[in-house]
């Protein structure tokens, strides 16, 4: 259908820039946001069907497999969901509530949250599923499997010359599914599932806010406002 092709057409004019900055610039994150269905697509494991992160896969390791042999990389995947803004770890469920938190050498990062080597496609898309199956999801009046939590997944890309030995780059891709915004009266939503919409709303309105902010180049010099919302 047209949203079908709509999406196909996205997937690569939003992930090629970004990919190719982060792979090859590889010194700082990189963030792309896109819906449940373009992240994931229709098949995962099929390359006709496959949404924006099998494609940002294969692509990172296309580079990884084009670059000079005297270059060394290690890839990194993470992944966890913001839910009712406490910050949960999707390939370690038990670790929940994990802190947000920021240094010189790292940036801004969520402290504690689980990272898995990989060597190849499959084996991130295999880390992957398990992350999206560990998602929390409820039933509501307008979708049977309403994600209820925003999910990041993170891919570290780490490049060293073996031949020069000049110190490790680093390049992160950061895709963010954001849970979309619903209204009560149409969800029908009650009890916990209501108050998950509510917060979902809310972290939504503040990410807004924080983009706003950032692209207005108004007064404040575009400085982003304090959100209140671990997603922003």
């Amino acid at each position: 259908g047209t949203t079908a092709q709509s999406l196909r057409m996205a997937r690569p004019a939003v992930a090629k820039p970004i990919l190719s900055s982060a792979c090859r610039q590889l010194y700082s994150p990189h963030t792309a946001q896109t819906l449940p269905s373009a992240c994931r697509g229709a098949d995962i494991f099929d390359p006709q069907h496959a949404g924006v992160v099998p494609r940002a896969v294969h692509a990172i390791f296309d580079a990884v497999a084009r670059s000079p042999p005297c270059m060394a990389f290690t890839l990194k995947v993470s992944a966890m969901e913001i839910y009712m803004e406490r910050i949960r770890d999707l390939l370690a469920p038990s670790a929940n509530n994990l802190p947000i938190r920021q240094d010189d050498v790292r940036g801004i990062f969520v402290e504690g949250v689980q990272e898995e080597y990989v060597a190849s496609p499959a084996e991130v898309m295999g880390i992957y599923a398990e992350a999206v199956a560990n998602r929390a999801v409820a039933a509501t009046g307008m979708n049977s499997g309403s994600s209820r939590s925003h999910a990041v997944t993170t891919i570290t890309i780490e490049a060293r010359d073996t031949q020069t030995l000049d110190g490790c780059r680093v390049g992160k891709l950061n895709i963010v599914d954001l849970a979309g915004s619903e209204s009560l009266r149409r969800s029908e939503a009650t009890g916990q599932t209501a108050a998950e919409t509510m917060t979902i709303n809310r972290s939504l309105s503040a990410l807004g806010n924080v983009i706003n902010a950032l692209t207005s180049g108004g007064a404040g010099g575009g400085a982003a406002p304090s959100s209140g919302s671990s997603v922003a």
